[in-house]
């Protein structure tokens, strides 16, 4: 996983070690996010802001929603899709999750002061040390539609595989070990909570429970399409600028990291074996990994 210095990172404005959180907790509303799409944290609004890359050729965008029963490892035909033919099918370009009456309200990101397996800093920080160390000028129209999150705990399943940053053209690399295989938000609420789809079109509200937890798929990735050994990491320059004298990089696996005890949320990432999630998931040695602007007020806030 990445050991940069967070300091910088507006992430760090929500971190959840103040807030008695953590992802072995559970919930009764689960987001789960896998493919191109970017993360920020809009501190004026308190919102978590994302962005579904439209520019990736081959990857595409859907939401579904599932009714689970977690005392069967079945996934549920889902009670909710949306698989777009068009990234500007939203009108507004929005997509709002209100989650109502939360345990622990706010955002927060799981980033301990000892990074654990579930550390909110292995999703692919674009402003971090690791890459470009600065705020991005970001290209418009690129990042769509946009979704916002108001409650929730927000943490990774990891990769098996641990990967390089690798410099294109070359062999010098630096090591970032883990990173986000599957972006996760866990939101505990009260018997009376729920969470809202709200976009100009549509309104949904659905309700979860301990037992019967909803779990909601955003994704934009490429599955079948996508190469085996070959991380689509690069496309990410389609969505922002860098500067005559930055390079560019792509991703290479290097190794594959202890086995952990992951059984806490394993059955999470165990219904995307079934339909129709198994066609969403990315090769797990060249993930559609979500990546992330930490210097950011939002995904539209844009450097020089």
């Amino acid at each position: 996983m990445s050991t940069s210095d967070n300091t910088a990172s507006s992430f760090m404005l929500s971190q959840a070690t103040q807030q008695g959180q953590t992802p072995e907790d559970g919930g009764n509303i689960f987001f789960l996010f896998h493919g191109l799409m970017c993360f920020a944290y809009n501190y004026k609004t308190g919102l978590c802001e994302l962005g579904m890359h439209s520019k990736a050729p081959e990857h595409e965008f859907k939401i579904f929603a599932f009714q689970l029963n977690v005392s069967s490892p079945d996934l549920p035909p889902p009670i909710y899709a949306y698989e777009p033919d068009s990234y500007d099918d939203i009108p507004g370009g929005v997509i709002n999750f209100e989650i109502e009456e939360p345990m622990c309200p706010g955002v927060h990101y799981h980033l301990p002061a000892q990074d654990d397996y579930y550390t909110w800093n292995q999703i692919l920080d674009l402003e971090s040390r690791d890459f470009y160390d600065r705020q991005l000028e970001k290209r418009k129209n690129v990042l769509k539609p946009k979704i916002t999150i108001n409650h929730g705990l927000f943490y990774v399943i990891p990769t098996s595989r641990l990967f390089r940053r690798v410099e294109d053209s070359t062999t010098t690399g630096s090591d970032l070990g883990t990173i986000a295989y599957f972006a996760v938000c866990a939101v505990k609420h009260r018997n009376s909570g729920t969470v809202k789809l709200k976009t100009p079109r549509e309104e949904l509200t659905l309700r979860g429970s301990t037992e019967r937890p909803v779990l909601i798929v955003i994704s934009n990735s490429c599955a079948d399409y996508c190469s085996s050994n070959v991380s689509d990491f690069p496309l990410y320059y389609r969505a922002f600028k860098i500067r005559s004298n930055e390079k560019k990089y792509h991703l290479e696996p290097s190794g594959r990291r202890p086995q952990v005890d992951l059984s806490a949320i394993s059955f999470l990432s165990g219904l995307f074996t079934q339909k129709p999630l198994d066609s969403i998931a990315s090769n797990p040695d060249s993930p559609c990994g979500a990546g992330g602007y930490g210097r950011s007020t939002g995904i539209d806030d844009s450097g020089t």
